[in-house]
């Protein structure tokens, strides 16, 4: 495995828990910015940058992740899966005219 980096720019999916490379997932989308990210990812190459939720605190690390498939929870909770990749630290935030938060990553 190449240790490589290689930069990206991602949209943001902030995730109530730890999603690992490899890990298949289902997120709820209650938020705009979690909704505008998983429309993003839909609309560009299919992926996201999940980072967990912290108190106050900006995470250093995510995870890349695919979204191959959206669609409701039970309770009628818009939800998406998603397909942990590639661990990646987050370099900055990007400002951008688009919609929820974008961040440039690299991926270790």
């Amino acid at each position: 495995m190449s240790f490589t980096e290689t930069a990206l720019t991602l949209p943001v999916l902030p995730v109530p828990g730890v999603v690992f490379p490899g890990t298949v997932a289902t997120i709820s989308l209650e938020s705009a910015d979690a909704q505008a990210a998983v429309t993003a990812a839909r609309s560009g190459d299919g992926r996201v940058l999940l980072v967990p939720e912290l108190d106050g605190r900006t995470p250093t690390v995510g995870v890349v992740a695919r979204v191959p498939d959206t669609g409701q929870l039970p309770n009628g909770t818009a939800a998406a899966i998603v397909q942990g990749e590639h661990r990646a630290r987050l370099d900055a935030p990007v400002r951008s005219e688009r919609a929820g938060r974008w961040a440039e990553v690299s991926l270790l």
